[in-house]
């Protein structure tokens, strides 16, 4: 069968599988109406590699695209004054979308969730064609890149947690799971998504770096990982003094770029001495008090799992379930809302 005739079956039979959800639904369901007509017996790889090339011009109805649905729908019902959208319907609801000249600061305890919740933003504004810058003081790029990958693909892939990202082309033939995600991972690799990795850096090292990724990428928004570990280099200044001018630039690079700026942050680990609700307060943001006074807005992730708590008060399951709680919030209410966390893949969405 040539191309063309199977792009014509293809937009025919499309229409039939409007509530499809996934792209190996959409495989198997395209393949699977296809054979009704014509004989592709033996031919399902030839069949596999057309589709790859004919689904580009639907991406609307793959996993990406409902992201790019669920940005849409929230843009019309809530008219032009939003800023950059993170993907997270209800986030976006409290927040309105990250806005122009803010500092934003999510805080958490270790292994909560920051960096995870982080990179499923970075993902999903690149995927919405909004660029986002991300700075990682903790993880390499090439390990974010995985991660992201992950989170594409639904799977974590520990054999390819050494694979480079241009290698990943020869593997779609031998591995079909990889192949049936082909074209999400190719929007994931053609997005606006700029990351670097910084090993150690001063906050005037790193003022420079956003400055310099904002003239050379033009980003909507930069995310930093994280507070405690950026540091100042005049030992002639109180670890206090240092603290508040640290915070003072993050906040003036967010003025001066006009783009939201997202900082994460340890909770001080006095909480855990705390009887009861573990949840944490503005009061808890480790080591920099001043950062509570000049961010815009400060929420924390929290989840009861984290602690061994399987039901809520109302007793509701809390397995792979996060709070977004706010305690801060210049542009609305203090709000909290609860998404989905996938662990393997550490990735949040929508519940």
């Amino acid at each position: 069968m040539k191309k063309k005739e199977f792009h014509n079956l293809f937009k025919n039979s499309i229409s039939e599988l409007s509530e499809v959800i996934t792209m190996d639904e959409l495989v198997n369901g395209v393949i699977s109406k296809l054979k009704g007509g014509k004989n592709i017996k033996g031919k399902v790889k030839e069949f596999r590699a057309m589709f790859y090339d004919t689904i580009v011009e639907i991406n609307e109805i793959t996993t990406n695209g409902g992201i790019k649905n669920e940005i849409n729908k929230f843009k019309k019902e809530n008219g032009s004054n939003y800023g950059v959208l993170s993907g997270l319907t209800k986030l976006d609801k409290i927040t309105h979308g990250f806005q122009k000249s803010d500092l934003i600061v999510i805080g958490g305890r270790p292994a909560m969730g920051k960096s995870a919740l982080t990179e499923t933003m970075v993902l999903n504004m690149g995927l919405t064609d909004q660029k986002v810058g991300y700075f990682s003081f903790k993880n390499e790029s090439e390990l974010i890149s995985k991660r992201l990958i992950s989170m594409v693909v639904g799977k974590f892939y520990y054999k390819y947690i050494k694979l480079k990202e241009e290698d990943f082309a020869d593997r779609f033939n031998d591995d079909e799971y990889l192949m049936k995600n082909k074209l999400d991972l190719d929007m994931m690799f053609e997005a606006p998504i700029f990351i670097e990795d910084i090993k150690t850096t001063t906050i005037e090292e790193l003022i420079s770096k956003a400055l310099l990724m904002k003239t050379n990428n033009k980003v909507d928004i930069i995310f930093i990982d994280n507070l405690q570990l950026i540091s100042h280099d005049d030992d002639a200044l109180s670890e206090a003094e240092k603290n508040k001018y640290i915070a003072f630039s993050l906040k003036k690079i967010a003025r001066v770029l006009k783009i939201p700026i997202v900082v994460l942050s340890e909770v001080s680990r006095t909480l855990e001495l705390r009887g009861g609700d573990k949840r944490p307060m503005l009061c808890d943001i480790r080591s920099n008090e001043e950062i509570e006074f000049l961010a815009d807005s400060v929420f924390f992730i929290y989840r009861d799992e984290y602690y061994g708590i399987n039901e809520n008060n109302n007793e509701e399951p809390t397995n792979g379930v996060a709070e977004l709680i706010f305690v801060k919030h210049k542009n609305g209410e203090l709000k909290t809302t609860k998404i989905h966390f996938n662990p393997e893949i550490r990735h949040f969405s929508n519940l």
